[in-house]
């Protein structure tokens, strides 16, 4: 529930006093649990949590240097032109670039949230983050190699076009 608390309110645009607050609470009574925790289970949490942190930081800093990198060289007028608004082609653009595209954990984020800044829509937004969690080049050749060309080959459509279809809808709509 904690951890639900920082991923909703911290996602949220609210009065930075408010949303300060209620994450400060939520820090302190996650750290009041882990103190009443009994000392072998608190500190294999503690040592879980700390390389759950060293593993996903690097993706982290990563995608953040990379949006920075993106927003900063590559030119408004291109994301606009590929990626803006909600129509169906930029949507599509969008799930087609996802699908190949290799983003390792929480790196995606950064980049999008750079996108969107340069003029992506929010539809082809939510196309990209569905088609590149669900493949990327590398797991395309073990996914073909598993299943033969004609069942990889139809997933993969499935989830360009559901991608597309969902990224569509939820642009034009929400």
């Amino acid at each position: 529930g904690l951890q639900m608390t920082f991923l909703i309110v911290g996602g949220l645009t609210i009065n930075p006093v408010v949303k300060a607050s209620i994450l400060i609470i939520s820090a302190i009574a996650v750290f009041v649990m882990a103190i009443r925790f009994k000392g072998g289970l608190r500190n294999q949490w503690i040592g879980d949590t700390w390389d759950f942190a060293k593993k996903i930081l690097p993706y982290l800093f990563f995608g953040v240097f990379a949006a920075g990198i993106i927003s900063s060289a590559l030119p408004q007028s291109i994301v606009e032109s590929l990626l803006g608004g909600n129509k169906l082609a930029s949507t599509l653009f969008a799930s087609v670039f996802g699908a190949f595209m290799y983003f390792a954990t929480l790196t995606e984020v950064p980049i999008v949230q750079s996108l969107m800044s340069l003029g992506m829509g929010k539809g082809p937004a939510l196309a990209l983050f569905m088609a590149g969690n669900s493949l990327s080049l590398p797991s395309m050749i073990v996914i073909t190699r598993l299943l033969g060309k004609k069942r990889a080959f139809t997933y993969f459509g499935l989830v360009v076009v559901f991608s597309t279809l969902w990224g569509f809808i939820y642009g034009n709509l929400f």
